[in-house]
């Protein structure tokens, strides 16, 4: 068993499979780094916290309180990360593992690109020929940290949700690591 995690538009009173419950995962939209709706549906985590916080907000400019303001659709929700547990038997294909990119003929580059075409086509790969549960790839902000694409999000059960604030560790860690300063 292994813990991931996810930062979600949460709502307490949601229902699985609505919005605002932490075991709905939107419709792929096929812009991601490893969609492929035709074949599969895939869940977004992440290896810590931290790297949740960086993969939701690390696009922002400016970290402040505006960034916790719950999304227009869901004006009940509150920013919250939320531990996983994922049992399962099927191993999670490591991305940064050279002899894995050998096999794929990728090259380390290819892996973060923001070219989705190519991160669609070797998670397409992946699935097809690994029996894999899900790809795990160092993250964008950090390569300390690994994100991961699931594919069999019935392994998933909630661990813990934490609400996300300003003063959050994760939030804290996230700001170091990305440089971005926190504006309190």
């Amino acid at each position: 068993m292994i813990d991931l995690f996810r930062v979600v538009p949460f709502m307490a009173g949601a229902k699985k499979g609505e919005p605002g419950h932490p075991l709905y995962f939107p419709p792929n939209q096929g812009m991601a780094r490893v969609d492929n709706s035709s074949y599969y549906a895939v869940g977004y985590l992440a290896t810590s916290g931290s790297c949740a916080v960086s993969e939701n907000f690390g696009f922002l400019t400016v970290w402040d309180s505006r960034m916790l303001r719950p999304i227009k659709t869901l004006p009940e929700s509150r920013w919250a990360v939320v531990t996983y547990t994922l049992k399962t038997e099927s191993a999670i294909f490591e991305m940064d593992d050279a002899a894995n990119l050998q096999r794929l003929k990728i090259r380390p580059s290819r892996v973060v690109t923001r070219d989705r075409a190519i991160t669609q086509s070797w998670a397409l790969k992946i699935y097809k020929n690994s029996g894999s549960a899900g790809v795990s790839w160092w993250s964008f902000y950090n390569p300390d940290w690994s994100c991961v694409g699931l594919w069999d999000l019935s392994k998933l059960k909630v661990k813990e949700i934490e609400e996300l604030t300003l003063e959050n560790s994760w939030v804290e860690e996230a700001s170091r690591a990305t440089n971005k300063p926190i504006f309190k």
